[in-house]
């Protein structure tokens, strides 16, 4: 130890950088597209297509035609309703222009459809329903802005994410106004709009998970219809709720159609929260329909005011959620209190610890310095903690926990073990506190920490001084920058400073003990390093430690040496032999090791996966998307989808396409029969995004590639964005997948 504490004091350096102020973004007016010139076109959805489609990840292919509008009879309450919801809701509706048996709906599989203010019915299908929900949609642009497109159907950019707000006005009853004052929000007029609409998805595998569980029960697709994401994601828990639900709203006759889609989508919302994860398979908060915040292009570029604008509403509405997920998280902290207390709390084995919702400046600095800028994944956002006397009642308390399933336990990761069996390079990385922590999903799909904690760790960490450490050891472990303001933060910086005393005494005992190692002049380095840091500490200087230093090392040594006593503690109930508590641990460890084997071994084997073809299942399974012969498109298409997928923007494009263009300009090989392989083209393509943007494309086919091949239409859904290929005899599709 004494030529560790040597070599450390000979690394000792300083370094100093500015910090970076982040410009707020912009806001444009609330009445103007936030996509600009192309609002979507947005439906409404008859018996066949009821449902609500879950809210894609990224922006849809923004199609260049415009739709044919054909004005024939039809309801003559169009313009009153229009004109009374318009009072109602405080918007001049007055420039909506109806076009009733119109043939453009049937082409987006839709009702009616909206294109800024043109609204078209299918013929038969101007009910007051219909046109209520439609006036409803222009209202809501009017208020709102209009929402970008999330998909393509035809040809033709369409959303469907603003259907809720609509179908709210829709079931609302007609109010005229006595005095009605002249609206100050108008409607904007058709410009080569997008479409928003509810787009069909699959029911397959749902129906048969339904009729597997009630055998006698005959449900038909077209009744019951959503977009759900693959079932084999579901618990068996989840899967049997879901389907429960879903059968008593489709047995629900008093209900009418709008409130039975209503529900069966909350009832999928809810499913998937409780099973959220980002596209990548990593735990994430389930934020329903908020679960998309920003596309892959923004995430691998330098931080815009757009980007934050939107990372910074995530948040808020993460925020929100965590309220209600905190009452849920302390509820359960009191069953696990009565749970316990039965045989624990006599003795006084265990204390709980509620904790407020983490501040919304550190999940931001976790969102865009941990997390890929991924908010979602803050997952310690609601918290609490149990203190326990030894391992012993840790132990005792887990098993229980586990066994009663009072939390759903969705991760565990743990810190406490034998340090002296550590190697000597994660020794160093050491900073010397333990814990173990359970993530666990709370009702409304948000997922908790819950601490559990051993009492001589956590004395030394509040009593000795081993906090006061945490905030500098974790920046520099994050590459950040340490400030406090020397006035606003006066209160933080004297807990700092009494805890630095307290370690100096702590160092000067250690230094004065001649069985421990430490000696009097490492103990005075380690002094004036806290002397420098507590000094710039109250003048405000900012503090950076660069990550794995001298001086990062030896801040982790003086942590380590205040965890010392409690470690030894520690390591003394772990080696005793008449107790199961080392048993226990080795068993947790071997556990969790395994658990993260899988996972490994899952995201390799998709790593050699690339490039080579796999079966329609395997694509269908893991992208929840089926080969269309029938969309034929060109090269161009491919590429404005792919380029429309990861959100480049638009004076990025031509280039960009150039450049793949180039890439594809040695088209042919010949194989030893003297035929042209395609597949190698296909390896240009991967070889030009693996090069360029950070992603791995994924081939995948149900035969092998042989001759001609033509473009189909690139799908974008929630998953990883799907591009779909094909030659003459067979298809292929290339998806986006993360390099980690």
């Amino acid at each position: 130890m004494q030529e560790k504490i040597n070599q450390e004091a000979d690394t000792l350096q300083s370094q100093k950088t500015q910090q970076t102020t982040q410009v707020k973004p912009q806001k444009s007016s609330v009445y103007q597209s936030k996509e600009g010139q192309k609002p979507p076109i947005q439906t409404k959805q008859g018996m066949q297509e009821p449902y609500k489609s879950p809210q894609g990840r990224k922006p849809p292919i923004q199609a260049k035609q415009r739709p044919i509008q054909r004005t024939k009879s039809g309801n003559s309450k169009s313009s009153e309703i229009a004109s009374l919801m318009g009072q109602q809701y405080g918007v001049d509706t007055s420039s909506l222009q109806f076009n009733h048996n119109s043939s453009f709906p049937g082409k987006v599989g839709a009702d009616a459809t909206i294109q800024g203010n043109k609204i078209d019915f299918a013929p038969g299908k101007d009910s007051e329903a219909n046109i209520k929900h439609e006036v409803g949609h222009a209202i809501d642009n009017a208020k709102n802005g209009t929402p970008k497109g999330d998909q393509v159907v035809n040809g033709h950019s369409v959303n469907t994410t603003r259907e809720a707000a609509a179908d709210k006005m829709m079931n609302a009853p007609l109010q005229r106004k006595t005095t009605a004052s002249v609206p100050k929000v108008s409607i904007a007029s058709t410009q080569n709009q997008p479409v928003q609409m509810i787009a069909r998805g699959e029911m397959g595998e749902l129906i048969k998970e339904i009729q597997n569980k009630v055998p006698h029960f005959e449900i038909e697709e077209d009744v019951l219809w959503t977009q759900v994401t693959t079932l084999k994601k579901y618990t068996s828990k989840s899967k049997t709720t879901i389907a429960k639900e879903l059968i008593q709203y489709a047995r629900a006759n008093t209900m009418n159609h709008n409130q039975r889609r209503n529900l069966v989508n909350e009832a999928i919302i809810r499913a998937q929260n409780l099973n959220a994860s980002d596209i990548y398979g990593n735990l994430a908060n389930g934020l329903g329909n908020n679960e998309s915040a920003l596309s892959y292009w923004e995430r691998s570029s330098p931080l815009s005011n757009d980007a934050e604008q939107k990372i910074n509403d995530m948040i808020d509405h993460t925020l929100v959620l965590a309220e209600s997920a905190r009452e849920d998280f302390n509820a359960k902290l009191k069953k696990v209190d009565t749970l316990l207390s039965d045989e624990d709390k006599k003795t006084q084995d265990f204390e709980i610890h509620e904790a407020p919702v983490k501040k919304k400046d550190r999940i931001l600095d976790k969102t865009l310095n941990k997390y890929d800028k991924d908010p979602t994944r803050v997952v310690d956002i609601v918290r609490g903690s149990i203190v326990f006397k030894d391992l012993e009642a840790l132990m005792s308390a887990e098993i229980r926990i586990r066994k009663h399933e009072i939390f759903q336990i969705v991760r565990t990761k743990n810190a406490i073990r034998d340090v002296s069996k550590d190697k000597k390079k994660d020794r160093e990385k050491d900073a010397g506190y333990m814990d173990l922590k359970l993530n666990v999903r709370l009702a409304n799909g948000m997922v908790g920490e819950l601490q559990l904690q051993v009492k001589s760790l956590n004395e030394a960490k509040s009593e000795e001084g081993g906090h006061s450490l945490y905030r500098i050891i974790r920046d520099s472990d994050e590459e950040k920058t340490t400030c406090y303001h020397p006035q606003k933060d006066a209160v933080k910086i004297q807990k700092i400073a009494s805890g630095f005393e307290k370690i100096r005494a702590t160092l000067n005992n250690k230094a004065n003990d001649n069985e421990h190692p430490l000696t009097t002049d490492m103990a005075q380095t380690y002094r004036r390093l806290l002397n420098d840091i507590e000094i710039d500490l109250r003048d405000g200087t900012p503090i950076t430690i660069t990550k794995d230093s001298g001086r990062a090392k030896m801040l982790k040594t003086i942590s380590r040496l205040v965890y010392e006593k409690a470690a030894e503690d520690i390591k003394g109930q772990i080696n005793d032999k008449n107790s199961d508590v080392g048993d226990y641990f080795r068993t947790l460890d071997q556990n969790i090791a395994e658990k993260d084997a899988k996972i490994k071994e899952k995201n390799a084997l998709e790593e050699t996966n690339l490039g080579v073809p796999q079966t329609q299942d395997w694509f269908r399974s893991k992208f929840g998307v089926t080969l269309q012969k029938d969309l034929l498109l060109g090269i161009d298409s491919l590429l404005e989808g792919i380029a429309t997928r990861l959100a480049i923007p638009k004076d990025d494009i031509s280039d960009w396409k150039k450049n793949v263009r180039g890439v594809l300009s040695d088209c042919y090989y010949k194989n030893e029969k003297g035929h042209p392989l395609k597949q190698k083209k296909l390896a240009k393509i991967v070889t030009y995004f693996n090069n360029h943007f950070g992603i791995s494309i994924q081939f995948i086919t149900e035969n092998q590639v042989t001759f001609k091949y033509t473009v189909h239409k690139a799908l974008v859904d929630g998953s990883p964005a799907c591009f779909i290929l094909s030659t003459e005899d067979n298809r292929y599709l290339l998806a986006e997948k993360k390099v980690q």
